[in-house]
């Protein structure tokens, strides 16, 4: 469905010639550089919590996320993220 959503979004920013270069840009709206950036930083510190194997802390970290609406995907490219209402 996401999936499909995005594709979505894509067809119809190229058909009015509008929209986002990056269609996950769309999940981040409202959220401010500063909030950005402290989502990018536990994003890397889960990374390394699981690079360490201390898996109950990457964990942690994605529970915290949540609990501030922010859902978090694993891609083969990395973590991205998502606002979520």
């Amino acid at each position: 469905l996401k999936g499909e959503i995005l594709a979505n979004l894509k067809f119809v920013e190229e058909l009015l010639g509008i929209g986002f270069k990056d269609p996950s840009a769309y999940f981040q709206l409202g959220v401010s550089e500063s909030e950005k950036q402290e989502i990018e930083n536990k994003i890397e510190e889960r990374k390394r919590a699981k690079e360490q194997k201390d898996f109950l802390k990457a964990d942690s970290i994605r529970e915290e996320l949540l609990n501030h609406k922010i859902a978090l995907m694993d891609t083969p490219q990395g973590t991205i993220w998502e606002k979520f209402f």
